[in-house]
């Protein structure tokens, strides 16, 4: 679901480039979180030069346990996020070129990410 080039991505903990890097960054989240739940609250897209400009808020809560804590800890945010999508040349399906996290709105009782 992402383009095979050209892909940016900017993270809350920092910026990232290309279908590899995106792969790491991943790879090291699922090793982070569990119990994760993502619930879509808004979407709503535009049209500019070419490709989907996609305005996304997605309420993300879950749950991380950080080495001889006794105890998970659970974080939740609204994560604030803008998608530019194009059609990948080689199989014509949409795909995200850009992704910015603009903002997370920490819920009541959260704790930082």
């Amino acid at each position: 679901m992402v383009a095979e080039q050209g892909l940016e991505m900017q993270f809350p903990e920092g910026s990232i480039s290309g279908v590899a890097a995106f792969r790491n960054w991943y790879e090291g989240v699922i090793r982070i979180f569990f119990d994760e739940v993502h619930i879509v609250t808004r979407v709503s897209t535009t049209w500019e030069a070419g490709k989907a400009v996609v305005d996304v808020v997605v309420n993300w809560q879950a749950r991380r346990w950080r080495p001889a804590a006794p105890r998970s800890e659970w974080l939740g945010f609204d994560a604030y996020q803008l998608w530019d999508m194009i059609r990948s040349p080689s199989s014509g399906q949409p795909v995200i070129r850009r992704y910015v996290v603009q903002e997370l709105r920490p819920m009541p009782g959260s704790i930082p990410l």
